[in-house]
């Protein structure tokens, strides 16, 4: 009586892996466009958030700040604002009465611009 080999062919195994290709070649990308829509709203949010900081302190002091150091923590008065992972702020420039300020992820070297002249932030920049 012959015996019965149990496995699985070459071929099968070839399909099995051009297969699970495909399938890699197809996630992947997307799943790194999902990672920097993810950063850009997380960018906007901050830039959103850091204008708001500093209407309250207008509204507490009566005057914008005439400058704010760059970094991943804001101080504004009494108050500090933390950004995100990988965000960083810088580049405030004041000019009676709007400011403009800059939010720039290091992970995917990109930014957003938030002008309180033109209404708020630019996500074109992105």
């Amino acid at each position: 009586m012959k015996s019965v080999k149990k496995g699985f062919t070459l071929i099968e195994l070839l399909v099995v892996v051009a297969i699970i290709a495909i399938l890699a070649a197809i996630a992947i990308p997307q799943f790194a466009k999902y990672r920097e829509n993810a950063a850009k709203a997380s960018a906007v949010a901050d830039a959103k958030n850091i204008a708001t900081a500093i209407e309250s302190y207008y509204a507490d002091t009566q005057s914008f700040p005439s400058s704010i150091s760059d970094g991943s923590i804001v101080p504004l008065g009494t108050q500090t604002f933390s950004l995100s992972k990988n965000n960083s702020f810088k580049g405030y420039y004041y000019n009676n009465p709007s400011y403009t300020f800059v939010v720039s992820n290091t992970a995917f070297n990109r930014s957003v611009t938030f002008n309180s002249a033109t209404g708020g932030v630019d996500v074109n920049v992105w």
